[in-house]
């Protein structure tokens, strides 16, 4: 018998899963933007607005929702769920949306996890099959019965062909304000100040090359995915931003001194970090 998964919400993340796993299982998705649940079909989902029926013979629940949607999402399908079912949620933020799995589902039937593979693209229009092969899947498990219930995850969503990572919810949020939260926001930053420097810059635009392309490339970002990371990571983004806010201030310093051997050092070491990094 296939192995019947839902996905409720058919975004980049959603609708990308569902086109990568409709070959390997059965796969409802369920949609309330009236666009996306007309388009659905041209990309070869079935899909439909009743998250009821959907749920009650799923044997994985996808929550690719936008984060601020999770509470009334959580609880929408916990009231549907089937006994053996699992649930798994695609946020960027962890540690409120384990709280809240907790709240809501019987224990062992939900774990946390975040695929790393966004863009700056949105909706069902960019979604890609190909989106997560290579990607790390991280996956939050708190208990012995949520590593079960990461164990099922994995073994349903493998044909994604991602690798595989666990670890606590607020190490996972604090590396995430790190390596995707805090470039998110220093690339707004970056636009925000070129924008701003227009009036006395009118040809500012025809300067901004492929440097300043790649580096605000994220500020096309969903503003609603902004938005929710913001207020769902506070902490480890406030952290983030006092960490970057020093290293602005040392460089500040080297420029206004002219010290030219400290900046060349400073370059020749993160470019060595960064070229290690591997991808």
């Amino acid at each position: 018998m296939s192995t019947h998964v839902v996905i409720i919400g058919l975004g980049l993340i959603g609708g990308s899963m569902a086109r990568a796993l409709e070959k390997h299982a059965t796969v409802q998705a369920v949609e309330i933007n009236p666009a996306a649940l007309k388009r659905a079909p041209e990309f070869g989902i079935n899909a439909s607005q009743d998250l009821s029926s959907a749920v009650a013979s799923a044997d994985l629940v996808v929550i690719a929702t936008p984060l601020g949607t999770f509470e009334t999402v959580f609880k929408q399908v916990a009231a549907h769920l089937k006994d053996g079912a699992v649930v798994v949620d695609m946020g960027s933020v962890k540690q409120k949306a384990v709280a809240l799995g907790q709240r809501f589902f019987p224990e062992g039937s939900f774990v946390g996890g975040h695929p790393m593979a966004g863009t700056e693209q949105a909706g069902l229009a960019a979604s890609d099959p190909e989106l997560f092969k290579g990607k790390t899947f991280v996956l939050t498990p708190t208990t012995d019965a949520e590593r079960q219930a990461a164990k099922k995850v994995k073994e349903i969503l493998a044909p994604l062909e991602m690798e595989w990572l666990e670890m606590p919810p607020d190490t996972h949020d604090m590396a995430v304000a790190f390596t995707s939260h805090m470039p998110l926001l220093m690339a707004a930053a970056t636009a925000r100040i070129a924008q701003g420097a227009i009036r006395e810059l009118p040809e500012l635009p025809k300067l901004a090359s492929s440097g300043f392309r790649d580096t605000t490339r994220l500020a096309m970002t969903n503003p609603v995915l902004g938005r929710d990371i913001c207020s769902q990571n506070k902490d480890a983004i406030l952290h983030a931003i006092s960490a970057m806010r020093y290293q602005l201030t040392q460089i500040e310093i080297m420029v206004q001194a002219e010290t030219s051997t400290a900046i060349e050092m400073m370059f020749e070491g993160v470019g060595k970090w960064r070229r290690e990094l591997k991808f």
